[in-house]
């Protein structure tokens, strides 16, 4: 969840699927009322007779997400960065998705929900495994397990 409380993002256990759950203004509550409406754009909203909040899937079509685990937000709102667990988690390679956040994902106006133009963007490889993050500043520690030649993993911290 971001400081605001406006965006908040889910993951799927052991797949590469992430999620936003989105609150409805007034107006999109009626407009999303008829649960055939919510296709392709949600999954699910609920109540289902006058919903409150829905969940969409996040956009990947360069297919970056490596069993994502966890979201960082950034301190000035305008990133979400991704810890895509990689190796530990049964993937192929640990790493950090940015999704930038623009006004237009928002929900400010009742014109469209927040959270719908979500999509990741780019990835950067991280050597050491990525399961957990803490931002300072402009400086993120990103910590892992890294998988050694004997096949056990090591603990590892990327400064980004």
């Amino acid at each position: 969840m971001n400081a605001n409380a406006t965006l908040v993002l889910g993951f799927v256990h052991d797949s590469n699927d992430v999620y936003s759950l989105v609150k409805l203004t007034p107006a999109q509550q009626t407009q999303y009322s008829n649960p055939a409406l919510w296709q392709p754009i949600f999954q699910d909203c609920e109540p289902q007779t006058l919903p409150k909040y829905c969940v969409g899937r996040v956009a990947d079509p360069n297919g970056v997400f490596d069993r994502p685990s966890k979201a960082v937000f950034s301190s000035d709102g305008q990133n979400i960065y991704v810890l895509n667990c990689g190796p530990e988690c049964g993937g192929r390679q640990a790493g950090l998705v940015t999704i930038p956040i623009t006004a237009a994902v928002l929900n400010q106006n009742p014109s469209g929900p927040a959270g719908l133009s979500l999509q990741a963007s780019r990835v950067l490889a991280v050597p050491g495994g990525a399961t957990n993050a803490l931002e300072d500043a402009s400086t993120l520690y990103v910590a892992g397990q890294q998988l050694q030649p004997d096949g056990l993993l090591a603990r590892q911290i990327s400064v980004w």
